[in-house]
């Protein structure tokens, strides 16, 4: 979830809306937004570092919170997610199996499994909006934001509020030394999501970005407003 996003305008009335990961630090946001869904994909938030914990306690808030927020997993988190949630708010928690096959066009409408991508938007996300957009539906993407092409660009920016960014702010501060991202893997997870949504485009349905992103196939289909 990028910095993009604290200036996005709302998605259509009536839209399935699907948020994810860190955005379960800014409260005030969802309670504008009131999502339906929630997705959790990232091994770092499930750890046992000091800030993994505030994401553990923002992430029960969360549901407590909302108690018609639907909270999709991989289905190997189930287990840890029903040990951190109360029992009453287990049947809101679904979690999908991954495949080890490598399909940029999967229809969880027919297949029930997830391509491991190691990125939530690429695993989860897109598959998800893919099942409600089927008939006639749009895409639309917020805070996608990518990261700058640049050797100085060392990690993806995060919005404002979020856990994520102030620790990557703190790192920063300590003179920590941490390693960027690889080129190619930042390659690897552009040349999918082209594929992704031209395959979701192929299907029908029209991919937009609310927001700008510095990723190419994002960057080609924003519409402001």
């Amino acid at each position: 979830m990028g910095p993009s996003i604290d200036q996005a305008a709302f998605p259509p009335a009536g839209s399935v809306t699907i948020v994810c990961n860190n955005i379960v630090f800014k409260t005030g946001f969802l309670r504008a937004l009131r999502p339906d869904i929630l997705v959790v994909y990232d091994d770092d938030l499930l750890g046992l570092r000091s800030w993994t914990a505030r994401f553990r306690r923002a992430l029960a808030d969360t549901m407590a919170q909302f108690e018609d927020l639907i909270l999709v997993t991989p289905v190997a988190y189930v287990p840890f997610l029903e040990d951190l949630l109360p029992e009453t708010q287990h049947r809101r928690l679904l979690g999908i199996p991954f495949t080890m096959e490598r399909r940029v066009d999967g229809d969880l409408s027919k297949e029930y499994w997830l391509n491991s991508t190691n990125n939530v938007l690429t695993t989860l996300m897109l598959p998800l909006a893919r099942l409600f957009a089927s008939g006639g539906g749009a895409i639309n993407l917020m805070g996608c934001d990518g990261r700058p092409w640049d050797a100085d660009a060392l990690d993806w920016a995060h919005a404002g509020g979020t856990e994520n960014q102030s620790r990557r702010d703190w790192e920063r501060q300590a003179n920590l030394v941490f390693l960027p991202y690889d080129q190619r893997e930042v390659m690897l997870h552009y040349l999918w999501l082209d594929r992704q949504v031209a395959a979701l485009e192929q299907s029908g349905i029209p991919v937009r970005s609310l927001t700008p992103s510095h990723i190419p196939c994002l960057a080609s289909r924003f519409h402001h407003g």
